[in-house]
Parts: C-alpha cells; structure tokens; sequence
C-alpha cells in the first residue's frame, strides 16, 4: 500500500479520536454544569422551605391554655328553648350559673362547681357557654377554664379572662363563636441556656413576640380591675 495513503489514514484516525475525545469531555462538563445547578436550585428551595416553616411555627396560634373542654361541665340541653330551663332542668346539685355579657352575645356560663372567693362573690374557674344564636336558639359554643382558684374568671371592657400561674387568655365572642383576642405564657423550657422565655400573642395581627419577665408578669395587672363573675350555686 502507498506509504502517503497509510499515513494519511493513520492521521485522520488520530483526529477523529481526538475529536471525539473532545466532544465526550464537552458533555460532560455540560452535564457537571446541569447537576451543579440543580443541586444548588435544591439547597434553595430548601431553604426557603425550612425559613417558611420557622416563620410559620414563629406566628402560629398557640395552645389554647384556656380550654376547658376535659374540666367544664357537659349538658345535654335538648328540651330547652330559654337559658332559664336549662337552669331548672338540666343542672344538678352543686353545680353553678351566672349570666354575662361576653363581645356581642348574652351568655349563660353554667359551671361545674363555685367557692366564695371572699370578696362577697361566689366565683368559678371553669365554665360550658352558651347563646342564642342567630334563630333564636339555644347554641353552646365552647368550654373554658382558670388554672386555680387565684384566678377566676373575670371580665373586663366586654372580654373574658382566663388565666393560670402561667398564662393569661383574653377571649372575646363573635359570630356565634368564642375567639381569641391575647394570650401570654411562660415556658419554662425553651431556653437552651435554662433560662425562662415568656411570649404574648396578638390574635389580631397573628404575631408572637417574646417579652421579658417584668412584662410578662405586669399582664396580670389587668385582673386587678376586672369583675369576677358571681355565679349562683345549685342546691
């Protein structure tokens, strides 16, 4: 075979490896460029993920410490068109009523016990309320409760107050409905370095903020001007 033509096949095979070569390296720098940008689309969204959940929980509701659904007393008030028949009919002896103005309703708080709070009231912790919602009926919209005989349930400027030795709930009622206007707690573990944490939350806005101690104890001050509601006693 002609010597020229060997080498002119000889040359063109080593271009056409070293064209390949160069192709192969190309896609996979493309390929290494694509992964680096995804991985890195995926650490942001990530991130944005975990900052929305942090600034959820940050504003989240927080328990209802005035629920008094497992303390407050359950009536079955069928047979019953006025808050008067559920007095004569329903509750038993030892247990306790009052009626109250609560936001925009007339309530009845019927609970399940009362004790002279000896200020000339006969106070209560806990409560069932119930209204007469938009037809005219006999609706019960919610339980609360106190944390203790300390705090008994109270109202001021039209809203109800529930409180323990750690929080304090203002609740007011709307629509048929008992809903939250403030509430403020300590916790007493959150503090990497053990210090207390003491948060209010602002229903209206839906924000959480922390205060210090001296705040959050000035909350109670409220009490102090508020009117105990004074229930009447079942014989």
């Amino acid at each position: 075979m002609n010597k020229k033509l060997i080498l002119g096949l000889c040359i063109a095979g080593m271009l056409g490896i070293t064209a390949c070569g160069s192709q192969q390296t190309s896609e996979q720098s493309e390929s290494a460029v694509e992964a680096a940008t995804e991985k890195e689309e995926a650490l942001n969204n990530a991130k944005d993920t975990v900052e929305a959940n942090l600034a959820a929980e940050e504003n989240a509701e927080p328990d209802i410490f005035y629920d008094g659904s497992e303390i407050a007393p359950s009536i079955d008030i069928s047979g019953c068109d006025t808050f008067t028949q559920i007095v004569d009919k329903k509750l038993s002896s030892g247990m306790c009523y009052t009626n109250a103005t609560i936001g925009d309703a007339d309530v009845l708080l019927v609970g399940s016990g009362c004790y002279d709070n000896m200020d000339g009231n006969m106070a209560a912790i806990d409560s069932t309320i119930f209204i007469y919602d938009k037809d005219g009926l006999i609706k019960e919209i919610g339980k609360v409760t106190s944390g203790g005989t300390s705090y008994p349930l109270a109202i001021k400027d039209g809203n109800l107050f529930c409180a323990s030795n750690g929080w304090i709930s203002e609740v007011t009622i709307s629509n048929e409905e008992i809903q939250l206007v403030k509430e403020s707690w300590a916790d007493y573990s959150s503090k990497d370095n053990g210090e207390d944490a003491f948060y209010t939350y602002d229903a209206s806005t839906k924000t959480k903020t922390e205060i210090d101690e001296d705040s959050f104890w000035s909350l109670y001050d409220v009490l102090e001007d508020a009117e105990i509601l004074n229930f009447n006693k079942i014989q």
